[in-house]
Order: structure tokens, then sequence, then C-alpha cells
């Protein structure tokens, strides 16, 4: 049973596409995800360590 605090492997792989890539959308793409699907996981990360992980920019 997974702990609360723990972050899933799942979660780990979402995280770091996401933090190489630089792009939500693109970081999906290559994970086979829907961006909505990419930006809930990284909320649930976001609310369990309390802290933004990612700093929204407009290019």
């Amino acid at each position: 049973m997974e702990s609360n605090n723990q972050m899933t492997l799942e979660q780990l792989r979402i995280f770091v596409e996401v933090a190489e890539r630089q792009h939500l959308t693109q970081a999906a793409a290559v994970l086979a995800l829907t961006p909505s699907a990419v930006s809930a996981s990284i909320k649930v990360l976001e609310e369990r360590f309390g802290t933004a992980l990612f700093v929204a920019t407009c290019i």
C-alpha cells in the first residue's frame, strides 16, 4: 500500500519528462498521455510536497 507522501514511479517519470522538456504538452506526447493527465499528476505532487514544482511561463 502506497503512503501519501511517496512519489510513484509513474509520477516520477512524468515529473522528469516535464522537467527535461520544459514543456508540458511535449512531455505528454512523449508519455502518450493527455496534457490534462500530466498536469493532474504534477498537481498531486505539488500538493503532496506543499510547493510549486514548476513555474508556468508564456512564450
